[in-house]
């Protein structure tokens, strides 16, 4: 999953509120774990916290295909 957008922000947007907290928000993913990390001013440890939780929970369902879709699958 990338950090692309959620059904209330964008992308740009998610980036944006993440640097107003003097911080950054990063999504790794691959076939068998997805990671969402954030770094923010210790005073904006709550408002990091929800936008990593909007991020995880309110994914665009467009982005979150397009994300997996790109996701290499292991063959056996």
């Amino acid at each position: 999953m990338l950090v692309r957008g959620t059904t209330s922000k964008n992308g740009v947007e998610i980036i944006e509120a993440a640097e107003r907290m003097g911080g950054s928000l990063d999504a790794y993913a691959d076939v068998d774990f997805a990671e969402i990390a954030g770094t923010a001013l210790s005073r904006h440890w709550a408002e990091m916290l929800g936008l990593i939780a909007d991020v995880a929970r309110n994914a665009d369902e467009k982005t979150t295909a397009q994300a997996v879709r790109g996701v290499s699958r292991p063959t056996n």
